[in-house]
């Protein structure tokens, strides 16, 4: 396997003393994080192969933590493969009572 991956990520933490003074948002946001990606890479069965046929993709995601603890997720990234859009609400290794 090669892989090539960029990242530019926006952090916001409400714990950091910052504040997002949009109507409701102040009381509903804990943290939020907006990704902008790029991702290059090849796989093979066998050594002579790899790096022969590369993908590339690249995109945008959205995390947001509420207030409650919930974790909410959206990413759109686009490549060789066509478009994929995809929703993730918490994390499935993630279980709380």
């Amino acid at each position: 396997t090669i892989y090539y991956a960029a990242e530019f990520r926006w952090n916001y933490s409400s714990s950091g003393g910052e504040k997002l003074d949009f109507f409701f948002i102040d009381d509903l946001v804990e943290e939020l994080q907006i990704a902008f990606f790029f991702e290059q890479g090849s796989v093979s069965e066998t050594k002579s192969e790899l790096g022969k046929t590369f993908k590339t993709s690249f995109g945008s995601g959205f995390r947001f933590l509420s207030g409650s603890g919930n974790l909410y997720r959206a990413d759109f990234a686009t490549g060789n493969e066509g478009p994929n859009f995809s929703v993730i609400i918490q994390y499935p290794w993630t279980y709380r009572l």
